[in-house]
């Protein structure tokens, strides 16, 4: 499966040939679309131009297979061939798509790419594996195609941010997936990440990834991480269900910090910011894998100062809010109802009995204050619905009671109880400070707990290209970050 030589000395049918002397492309240009695709499948030739002088030629051709699905797909298939065109050309998005969906490496259809000066060009294989039979999990049809052919990555962006976060999030899901983890690599790939280390424990369950950045010797820009550790979201059809649901059962009873998963992630954090810094290693996480993510950046915060940028997409919070919201009250009974609820918790934590359970959590709230982690919900998502609430009640109660919210929202009532029998437990939702990201329901019709949303650009979640979601923090009122 040579590659056609550069040498103008095209095989095949003759044509004019490339002014520049350096390809076939114009001994190529007079084929018709089931020759060439006969050609390609044969692992005879690859379809590229080399300058201007054969633009035209090779745009025409390649856009004419493209056109021809079956010829396309069984060029590739058979022969682990792409479709290329040079860096005077527009590599189409169809070419970047068809290339990514095989599994060929990315770098090597980069845009801009420079092969002129070199007599071949290097052989691409295709990966070994079970294909995939469906549209799901696949980054050519599911991934963020806003953003594809992907020629620059602006870490400026939120937007660029919270879409590389998801699909890498996404990517550790289908890399857990041994019926077609052969297709998860085209998730970090494309923002220049590698595969660093996969996180598992003794017992060999996959429950996240850390991802190296390899774009540059070095980041350039002071947002691109150097590291991410990515935590994949609730998997039942894993091999291994029951270590997801004993999982959940820990995010309802607020144990998930005891376990051994949570302890590995967390010597893997310590290990990272050793070698880089706090601030280029990225937690991430969706649904389950949001709440690893949670527990693991407060636990770095509060005992090694750890500031990590914290993406947190669809992070459960167990709460009333979803049985209140189906109540359907009137809004100012709702209101009533929650300054009802933080003026027991006030008083509550004036007691004698709550005195020491209050200042532990404030000397904890003052240690995380730093931290802002940005969570990422859907006002139609019962999963997350409480942490909505949370920061939503708190911000409309700091205006209307000051003093009580303040001192209330530190506070739990699960967590007074457990301290009443010697427990120390912080509610994970607890949380100083952060930046939500609210998506409505008149947004879009996707599934408000699918992680797919936020790989969407911010016109389809309803926000404006300038949004920087909504800052909440602790002893000041709320403000527009």
């Amino acid at each position: 499966m040579a590659y056609m030589r550069m040498s103008g000395e095209a095989t095949g049918k003759s044509g004019r040939r490339c002014p520049l002397q350096r390809c076939g492309m114009a001994a190529l240009a007079p084929l018709n679309i089931g020759e060439t695709a006969a050609r390609v499948q044969a692992g005879q030739e690859t379809i590229r131009g080399c300058g201007e002088h054969c633009q035209s030629a090779a745009s025409h051709l390649i856009q004419n297979i493209i056109s021809d699905d079956t010829a396309t797909a069984s060029a590739v298939r058979s022969s682990g061939r792409i479709l290329m065109a040079t860096p005077t050309l527009s590599l189409t998005t169809e070419i970047s798509y068809v290339s990514v969906y095989y599994g060929v490496s990315t770098a090597a259809v980069t845009v801009g790419q420079e092969y002129l000066d070199e007599p071949t060009s290097p052989t691409l294989t295709m990966p070994k594996g079970k294909p995939d039979t469906t549209n799901a999990n696949r980054f050519d049809i599911d991934g963020p195609q806003h953003m594809m052919p992907l020629t620059e990555i602006d870490w400026s962006s939120e937007e660029h941010r919270r879409c590389i976060a998801a699909c890498i999030a996404n990517g550790t899901s289908v890399l857990a997936n041994k019926d077609y983890n052969h297709i998860a690599p085209p998730w970090w790939e494309n923002f220049h990440f590698k595969l660093y280390k996969e996180l598992k424990g003794d017992d060999e369950y996959a429950f996240g990834a850390l991802y190296e950045f390899v774009g540059e010797t070095a980041p350039s820009h002071p947002l691109t991480p150097a590291y991410v550790m990515a935590f994949r979201g609730t998997m039942l059809a894993h091999k291994k269900p029951l270590y997801d649901l004993s999982h959940i059962g820990k995010v309802i009873t607020n144990d998930l910090r005891n376990c051994k998963h949570f302890d590995q992630a967390c010597k893997e954090i310590g290990d990272l910011v050793k070698k880089s810094s706090a601030a280029t290693v990225w937690l991430v996480g969706h649904s389950l894998g949001a709440s690893f993510a949670l527990e693991v950046g407060r636990h770095v915060m509060i005992e090694n100062e750890f500031n990590l940028p914290t993406f947190l997409f669809n992070p459960p919070q167990v709460s009333m809010e979803p049985v209140i919201k189906c109540l359907n009250l009137p809004k100012k009974t709702k209101n009533d109802l929650y300054s009802f609820i933080y003026n027991v918790k006030y008083k509550l934590g004036k007691t004698k009995a709550m005195k020491a359970y209050t200042r532990n959590m404030e000397e904890l709230f003052e240690k995380l204050s730093p931290w802002k982690p940005l969570l990422y919900v859907h006002e139609e998502d019962i999963i997350c619905q409480g942490f909505i609430e949370y920061f939503e009640q708190r911000e409309l109660l700091s205006e209307r009671i000051p003093n009580v919210a303040q001192s209330a929202m530190v506070l739990s009532f699960r967590d007074m109880i457990s301290s009443l029998f010697g427990e120390k437990k912080e509610q994970p939702h607890l949380l100083p400070s952060a930046i939500l990201w609210k998506v409505t329901k008149e947004s879009h019709n996707e599934d408000a707990h699918a992680l797919k949303q936020w790989w969407m650009p911010n016109k389809a979640l309803g926000w404006s290209s300038s949004e920087t979601g909504k800052l909440y923090g602790w002893r000041c009122a709320p403000i527009d970050g």
